[in-house]
């Protein structure tokens, strides 16, 4: 090997491709590539920034091409320098954990009953944990793995704020929010959709399907935590004012009843 200057990987496969506006997105982090016609699970969006940030850490560089429905390739070329220390090979027995990886389900962050409950919809199940790392001790989170139940926990628990992804099987966070926003006991529930898609065609049907917010990843935590409060706060304030109001006509009525009443 001391005579190349250079080591050579190539990844190639015969998938979806990506298209190509959005291949210089595709080593930011967490940022997916959304495919409208395959509803796929996706990652968390931080596995090829990964890759590049160690790529540039030993000097290499790393390219990619891709065509829609013919696949994608990946080159990543490292410098060969020979710089690293000779050692001799240290032995050391490493017990086997084949079969005993454990990965734990998402449970619900229980917190005070007055704690304002927050229903998370999102299939990935690292970045539904991520999100709940960044509400615990503030909110009582639920989770659904998709926008079918996350309509119907909505239904049924009535949270007081909802974050949603977009990209979901079953049913997708545009038609999940459409649902809520159709239905009586759901229409007053803030949403804030939470997707990688950055383009601003996508904010706009986000927010015509009844979205309060839109946040793209890589999301801040402060904002996404600011968001949620202002619009919690804005929604309940609502809520009194149109409970006042609805006392008040009630009265109203009762007062005309008693005055027809009177007067028959």
């Amino acid at each position: 090997m001391k005579h190349l200057a250079n080591f050579k990987i190539r990844i190639i496969d015969q998938g979806l491709g990506i298209p190509e506006k959005e291949i210089p997105y595709i080593f930011d982090r967490f940022f997916q590539v959304e495919n409208q016609e395959h509803k796929i699970s996706q990652g968390t969006g931080i596995g090829l920034s990964l890759t590049k940030e160690l790529v540039q850490l030993m000097d290499g560089t790393i390219e990619v091409h891709s065509k829609l429905k013919q696949g994608t390739t990946f080159t990543v070329n490292l410098p060969i320098k020979h710089t690293a220390e000779i050692t001799s090979p240290e032995l050391r027995v490493i017990k086997s954990t084949i079969g005993k990886t454990y990965v734990p389900q998402l449970d619900e962050i229980i917190t005070p009953e007055d704690t304002n409950s927050v229903l998370v919809v999102e299939d990935n199940t690292d970045m539904a944990r991520y999100i709940a790392s960044c509400l615990q001790g503030k909110y009582k989170v639920l989770f659904a793995k998709n926008g079918l139940e996350g309509l119907e926990k909505a239904k049924n628990i009535i949270p007081d704020i909802i974050i949603t992804d977009i990209m979901m099987p079953v049913m997708d966070g545009f038609e999940l929010t459409k649902k809520l926003q159709f239905n009586a006991n759901t229409n007053h529930i803030p949403i804030v959709m939470l997707t990688s898609k950055a383009m601003q065609e996508d904010r706009f049907t986000g927010i015509t399907s009844g979205a309060d917010a839109y946040l793209t990843k890589p999301f801040n935590k402060k904002e996404l935590l600011l968001r949620m409060k202002m619009l919690i706060a804005k929604r309940k304030k609502l809520q009194k004012v149109y409970a006042v109001n609805a006392a008040v006509d009630k009265k109203e009525k009762k007062n005309e009843t008693t005055d027809k009443t009177l007067i028959s």
